[in-house]
């Protein structure tokens, strides 16, 4: 460890527009790199993710400072490092963690996008870490959840948006304390039945991926409050989500729906229920009257045009392979990135070229291509 932690970074795997704050040269110049790496503990924090040589400085830190860095609480890590594997090992080691971050989109590319992370899996041991609360993998490249996260028995928040996973683990449901979770820019196409056993959970965000049907066990979600299911291919929703006596808002926008249950009207805490840009052509009236509903970019009171002029449903019947989720619409900067989908969905406008929808269609107002075709 302490031999790879001595490896000088080349500064060309940072590609970052902002140049090196001059208060950062001046203290690499007096104190070295080993005493800046102790200059970044302080209170059980270490945040290395904002330097160019964190995981490095980590490493330094558990050769020189080992009973400290074993009493760290919050760690905060950028997974566009390439000592990130060598510091992974180390983590189950931190007993006392209650948060990590372990972010990608810090490093950008020749053309300046940013680049997700180099972080695939975790190591098993890492769900002994039973003090963990909050645990962030935004921005990464993983495409199953890893293992280890179902043994994090305090598990609070997890947040795995901007990352490739097609599917959740059939026994997703046992994280039982969770109350936030975000996976947000993904490519998942359904959900497993345990969903619904996230009794606490209270902020669900699944934005932005292929789901075409959502299980009926999302109706036991009792203390959720903002569910956001925008962005994916659902023809329609269960009758069940008019269980959820504590939602406040609902994002269904820039999906297919052709249709809404009338019982979403009776949910008493309801303040924003968003179905912009979809395929109704009817909506029960006692929706239609609620003053917080948006329905702008769908077909109301349009009759249904032939097969061959192109219509929503035809355009549902296409799949998921031509409708894909958001893409670059919101300007991803790998910062704040959980939040980034919700109240946009004007700009969330199907494209009539890519699905064969008529010209005078509702959401065809687009003058650049729609995020869903790119």
């Amino acid at each position: 460890i302490a031999a790879e932690a001595n490896l000088q970074e080349p500064q060309s795997h940072w590609q970052s527009s902002a140049p090196v704050p001059l208060t950062y040269k001046l203290k690499e110049r007096a104190l070295g790199a080993p005493a800046l790496a102790a200059f970044c503990l302080a209170d059980n924090r270490l945040n290395l993710d904002v330097y160019l040589d964190g995981c490095r400085r980590f490493l330094q830190l558990f050769e020189g400072r080992r009973g400290e860095v074993l009493q760290v609480e919050f760690l905060r890590l950028s997974s566009n490092d390439r000592l990130l594997g060598t510091t992974l090992d180390i983590l189950p080691h931190l007993k006392h963690l209650k948060s990590l971050v372990i972010k990608g989109g810090h490093a950008r590319d020749e053309f300046g996008s940013c680049q997700h992370g180099s972080l695939t899996s975790l190591p098993a041991d890492m769900g002994n870490l039973r003090c963990l609360t909050h645990l962030d993998l935004t921005f990464n490249s993983l495409s199953t959840l890893p293992s280890c996260i179902l043994h994090l028995s305090s598990l609070r928040v997890l947040l795995v948006s901007h990352n490739r996973l097609v599917v959740l683990p059939e026994d997703f449901g046992c994280l039982s304390k969770l109350t936030f979770f975000s996976a947000m820019k993904n490519q998942l196409k359904d959900l497993p039945r345990s969903i619904g056993d996230l009794a606490v959970l209270q902020d669900l965000d699944l934005s932005e991926n292929a789901l075409e049907f959502i299980p009926e066990e999302v109706g036991n979600l009792h203390n959720c409050t903002e569910l956001d299911l925008s962005g994916n291919c659902l023809s329609s929703i269960p009758d069940s989500l008019a269980n959820l006596k504590c939602l406040r808002r609902l994002h269904l926008h820039s999906n297919l729906l052709v249709t809404v249950p009338a019982s979403l009207a009776r949910l008493p805490n309801l303040s924003r229920l968003d179905l912009q840009n979809n395929c109704l052509r009817a909506v029960p009236p006692e929706i239609q009257t609620l003053p917080f509903v948006r329905l702008r970019g769908n077909p109301l009171g349009e009759t249904e045009p032939s097969p061959q002029a192109g219509n929503c449903k035809a355009s549902a019947a296409l799949g998921s392979d031509q409708l894909l989720p958001h893409s670059a619409q919101h300007g991803v900067d790998g910062f704040g990135l959980e939040n980034t989908s919700r109240g946009e969905s004007d700009q969330a406008i199907r494209c009539h070229s890519a699905v064969q929808l008529p010209p005078d269609f509702p959401g065809c107002r687009g003058a650049s291509p729609c995020p869903r075709c790119r």
